[in-house]
């Protein structure tokens, strides 16, 4: 299935990050008390040397400030441009009026980063995605009306649910997922306005959806992707466009394929009739088919679109068309 890129772009090397982290963090990580303590190491490294190479770029531009660097996949950022050394600022600003605050936002935004980047190890991942959650549990427990930290705390289940689904399995997926929508969806009633949790919705059912359809819950997972395209489609109607919105949409459509592909497989080879098949598996090439045409539109816009993301779709056009022709 096609996968957004979260790695760090437009600025800042990975493989010089991970070289960085592998350099210093692996000892610390042997020395120290809890994982708390080791995420909070491994985050104040990321900080300092992403942070670090900012600065040489800037210094390097003519009469640029600030060093352009993109953090794609870190929340509450949806794939937009970080200004990362007034980030920095803003960080340092924010542990001057509030030490803990300030120590939480460089957990989530840079310990994040360590643990989807550096670690490649699923079950440390989780176990370090849980510590955040608990200390967005905390912040949200005694400041229980501040949007930003439910925001964020909602984000914080996301990463939990996707590593959930990577280190346990699926099913285990699940109700994390489900406890990730009914956080975002309490925060919207409570702050109808809040774009970016109407947006983490979309995202959010990528995932869920994903474990659905792999658990051959096929018709939950359709419900989830309509309900997920209807949010969608009101945010790009309601502008302005949004990239990153719009190809959360597009792995969702992928989805409903999928989903409509497997019940259709599944009911060929079972009691239902033939026309319901058949229904299945031409919504499946309509949506396969859209999801290609999305992805040939980025390209042509002169947007790097892997191979292997027109290949897997391009293969399952091909399974759908000859099982239509069977039928």
């Amino acid at each position: 299935m096609p996968r957004e890129e979260t790695a760090l772009e437009n600025g800042v090397d990975p493989a010089r990050v991970h070289e960085a982290w592998m350099q210093i963090g692996p000892q610390h990580a042997e020395a120290a008390a809890n994982r708390r303590q080791y995420l909070a190491f491994a985050s104040s490294v990321m900080r300092s040397y992403v942070v670090d190479h900012a600065r040489r770029k800037a210094a390097d531009k003519r009469g640029g400030r600030h060093a352009r660097v993109t953090l794609a996949g870190v929340e509450g950022n949806e794939g937009a441009e970080v200004e990362l050394l007034a980030l920095h600022e803003l960080l340092e600003e924010l542990a001057a009026t509030d030490a803990e605050l300030g120590r939480i936002a460089e957990l989530r935004i840079f310990g994040g980063l360590t643990a989807h980047g550096s670690l490649g190890d699923h079950e440390r991942a989780l176990a370090l995605f849980e510590e955040v959650l608990q200390e967005f549990d905390e912040l949200v427990a005694r400041h229980p009306r501040d949007a930003t930290l439910r925001y964020h705390r909602g984000n914080a289940l996301d990463s939990v649910g996707r590593a959930t689904f990577k280190a346990v399995g699926p099913e285990a997926s699940l109700p994390v997922f489900r406890d990730t929508l009914e956080a975002l969806e309490e925060l919207l009633v409570d702050h109808p306005g809040y774009r970016a949790a109407a947006a983490a919705l979309v995202g959010i059912r990528d995932p869920y959806t994903q474990a659905l359809v792999q658990l051959a819950r096929c018709d939950e997972a359709l419900e989830e992707c309509e309900e997920g395209l209807s949010i969608a489609d009101a945010l790009i109607e309601a502008g302005p466009a949004d990239l990153q919105v719009q190809r959360w949409r597009n792995l969702l459509v992928f989805n409903a394929a999928c989903a409509h592909h497997r019940r259709a497989e599944a009911d060929r080879a079972g009691a239902t009739t033939p026309d319901a098949v058949r229904q299945d598996l031409l919504a499946a090439q309509e949506y396969f088919q859209a999801c290609l045409d999305f992805y040939s539109r980025l390209r042509d816009e002169g947007r790097l679109m892997p191979r292997e993301q027109f290949a897997t779709i391009e293969g399952r056009l091909e399974r759908v068309a000859a099982a239509l022709e069977e039928d």
